[in-house]
């Protein structure tokens, strides 16, 4: 029976309890057990010398690994694995991050135009609440048709934009529906000028 050890890493001669640890469940996995109970295990250098092994495998750095690969606390095949798996999560992080960086351009611009259309329904919102008040029922139909209008208009910008469609150098994307446009336009045609009809037109017609 051996009755003393010696350790590589400090060059001492010690007990072989010095060189007997408990490792994780991850670690025992790791090695090949089934995890379920912490297993001992003798390490081929002492415990002053070992490096940590409780800290997740994902975790170490190409260093740690070699260093728990060179005490026998982990295979090489795994040290391997592990720095393999580190590599494609960081590449799939840059890419992610890259068409994060390039595709927030293009979501601020259909954003912009999505802004363009609430704000012409804001504005006929209001036209709306002031027709409301002197009893314009010709403004209030108009109203009415136009801002179920812009609520389509919008709801196809925002499809593009979800569907990650690249709008074209100098591309209007109002595309107003016909014959919704036209009908509306003749709502419009129907407003008294004197009672409510403002001094600009809607961007629709």
């Amino acid at each position: 029976m051996t009755h003393a050890v010696h350790c590589p890493k400090c060059n001492r001669i010690l007990p072989p309890k010095e060189f007997i640890y408990t490792i994780s469940r991850q670690h025992a996995m790791a090695r090949g057990y089934s995890g379920e109970h912490r297993v001992e295990f003798t390490s081929n250098y002492c415990k002053a010398c070992r490096p940590p092994t409780e800290r997740k495998l994902s975790k170490l750095t190409i260093h740690e690994l070699n260093e728990l690969v060179a005490s026998g606390d982990i295979r090489p095949s795994t040290a391997v694995r592990v720095q393999e798996a580190k590599v494609k999560r960081k590449s799939k992080a840059c890419s992610e991050a890259s068409k994060k960086r390039w595709g927030r351009p293009r979501t601020q611009a259909w954003n912009d135009w999505v802004s363009h259309v609430r704000h012409e329904m804001d504005l006929i919102t209001r036209q709306k609440r002031y027709a409301k008040k002197i009893g314009d029922p010709n403004t209030i139909v108009f109203c009415d048709a136009a801002i179920s209008m812009l609520h389509g208009v919008i709801g196809r910008l925002k499809t593009r934009e979800f569907l990650k469609e690249t709008l074209a150098p100098g591309e209007n994307p109002l595309q107003w529906p016909e014959p919704e446009r036209s009908d509306v336009a003749k709502l419009w045609a129907n407003i008294v000028p004197s009672i409510t009809k403002p001094p600009r037109s809607p961007i629709f017609l």
